[in-house]
């Protein structure tokens, strides 16, 4: 048979939400002082009034600031994965032609360019005057 015990709490500060659900808990990350000890991270499911919660777990500082390390090094390692795996993709894609696609010359480029910059040219707040006054 379980005992009741008695303990305190005071959120010394709120840092966020993780998730919340329908029945008007929360998953939170706050700093909490537990039975007047100094404060501590703290994550847990707190009902909506913050009076009664989950089973939680309380971090030190140093604890903490290992865990967003570790996240974040992680992450990182991620990211920096899927940009070289996107990377080898596209240079796969621009070494295989594309069926029906036939290679532009140069001169069909060219054209193309001139074409861009004359649109650029046109919807640009800079008049030909502009650049005729410019060149003299």
């Amino acid at each position: 048979m379980m005992q009741e015990r008695d303990f305190s709490f005071e959120i010394k500060e709120h840092i966020g939400v993780i998730s919340s659900n329908e029945n008007g808990w929360s998953k939170e990350l706050n700093v909490v002082s537990w039975n007047g000890q100094p404060a501590k991270f703290d994550i847990r499911d707190w009902d909506q009034d913050h009076q009664r919660m989950t089973k939680g777990v309380t971090l030190l500082d140093r604890d903490m600031r290992k865990l967003v390390d570790l996240y974040l090094s992680d992450s990182s390692r991620k990211v920096i994965e899927q940009a070289r795996e996107e990377k080898r993709a596209r240079d796969e894609r621009r070494r295989t032609p594309r069926p029906g696609k036939r290679e532009r010359d140069p001169e069909d480029r060219q054209e193309e360019q001139e074409e861009y910059a004359n649109i650029a040219f046109a919807g640009s707040p800079v008049t030909e005057a502009d650049v005729e006054a410019a060149a003299e």
